[in-house]
């Protein structure tokens, strides 16, 4: 079968930064390549099917050149990847595609975990996949192929029969990522993707892990993590070096450094086999140690992005994030003297927040002067404690609704506990990144550090930003 995936127009979260510096990020800040789409076109592929993936979102395209793209393919089947923030923005792609096509749609993604029969309401979508779609969707395909018949029969999937939404079972599928071929990098433009800090392209991205075994009050990947094999991770750095001349990798771990023996094995390895690319990793300030950090400097690494998020010991508790200050300032330090970069990510409006916990955030994060900072407003997300807390409260399950195309409830979610929400937030969030950003130190340290026009443009259209 020839099948199409669109990646489409991939905005970040709205409610989570100021207007204009949610408009750089989504335009500048990180364009990356969708890995769920590609690991699964890969799959497909290897099974004998055509593959073709649309990249809408670092191509720039119009909904009109899109459908353009799949005519000339022609699909048999169409498939997109969706998150629940941009579940509507999505349909307003989704929808012209389906009616200019008039090919089955299939969604998958973890918001089909979570609002299967809402998202299936939505009648330009014909099929959804939930759960891991590694032995789903090839069972999926089949199925349709042979005119979906025995649709019934294939486990974990929505779809429609005589106007009703149908449920099959749920599938256990024990498919790990070092059990299925690597991402499609081969089906796309490696060369259009980008993120303001970025140094040497092309880059791309790619996952040593998923999941998180930490708990914190507000993420919606926690409780569980599942570690790659790191030879395994290695040789897929080695394919993006040899093979697609990628230069630097964004590892998109929730905590790379959970497993202190594997990421020196990793390290290792890189440095055995001789791999010369900058990657970059996120993780919390208490997953690293001195000894580790120079290694992965050894190998590459050129930035850590620590998870810092708050200041004050109260808020903290609540949010169940409590790490000591001085490792904050140790994991700094550290980085440092091996000759890393580092960025802190910080969190505003979480429970318990008040004006003098925000000015608490913004003190540290000047005073651990770090090479750069992220700051968002905390958004309660399906999935996490937080946001159950919330639906108990009450009563109102907002991610549900909007899901069912109610757009703007979703402006209503109560912050829990805050007493700093609205355009009060908004202008906490603007003054944070004045603070850090528009320090002397901080202006002269990055503009040092540019190596080309590219970056330099990069940087001077994120600086407008907090202006």
């Amino acid at each position: 079968m020839r099948i199409a995936f669109v990646n489409l127009k991939n905005e970040m979260p709205k409610l989570k930064y100021t207007r204009k510096v949610q408009r750089q990020y989504s335009d500048r800040g990180q364009v990356f390549p969708n890995l769920s789409i590609c690991y699964l076109a890969s799959l497909l592929e290897k099974l004998g099917h055509s593959i073709k993936i649309v990249e809408s979102n670092a191509l720039a395209l119009s909904v009109e050149e899109t459908i353009r793209e799949l005519r000339d393919f022609g699909p048999h089947i169409i498939g997109f990847n969706i998150l629940t923030e941009s579940f509507l923005d999505n349909l307003e792609w989704i929808a012209p595609i389906k009616e200019a096509l008039k090919v089955p749609v299939i969604v998958g993604g973890f918001h089909l975990k979570l609002y299967p029969r809402e998202t299936m309401m939505h009648h330009c979508i014909d099929y959804a996949v939930i759960g891991p779609g590694w032995e789903t969707l090839p069972e999926l395909m089949d199925a349709i192929g042979d005119g979906a018949r025995n649709i019934n029969r294939v486990k974990g999937i929505a779809y429609r029969e005589d106007g009703d939404v149908v449920l099959t079972g749920p599938r256990e599928d024990p498919t790990t990522l070092d059990n299925v071929p690597f991402p499609a990098r081969h089906l796309i433009p490696n060369e259009r993707y980008t993120t303001i800090l970025t140094k040497h392209w092309p880059i791309t991205v790619m996952l040593s892990s998923m999941g998180c075994s930490f708990r914190c009050l507000y993420c919606d990947m926690t409780g569980f993590c599942q570690l790659r094999d790191p030879m395994r991770v290695v040789d897929e750095m080695e394919e993006c070096v040899r093979r697609f001349g990628i230069k630097e990798i964004f590892i998109q771990d929730e905590t790379f450094t959970l497993n202190r023996k594997r990421v020196m094995t990793v390290c290792e390895e890189i440095i055995r086999r001789k791999l010369k690319f900058d990657f970059a990793i996120r993780t919390r300030p208490d997953c690293v140690d001195r000894e580790m950090l120079r290694l992965m400097k050894e190998a590459g690494c050129i930035r850590v992005n620590y998870g810092f998020e708050v200041a004050d010991e109260g808020v903290a508790q609540r949010v169940n994030r409590r790490i000591p200050i001085e490792i904050m300032y140790d994991s700094v330090r550290w980085a440092k003297e091996a000759g890393l970069m580092t960025l802190g990510f910080f969190l505003l409006g979480c429970p318990g927040e008040t004006v003098e916990t925000i000015k608490k955030n913004i003190a540290l994060a000047v005073a651990l002067d770090t090479d750069f900072v992220s700051i968002s407003k905390l958004v309660p997300v399906p999935n996490s404690r937080l946001y159950e807390m919330i639906k108990e409260r009450t009563g109102i399950d907002y991610w549900r609704e909007f899901t069912l195309g109610n757009r703007e409830i979703i402006t209503q979610i109560a912050y829990y506990d805050s007493t700093v929400q609205g355009d009060e937030l908004d202008r906490w969030l603007t003054r944070a990144y004045r603070a850090f950003y528009l320090r002397p130190a901080s202006i002269a340290r990055t503009l040092t550090r540019v190596r080309s026009l590219r970056e330099l443009v990069n940087l001077v259209t994120s600086a407008w930003s907090i202006l």
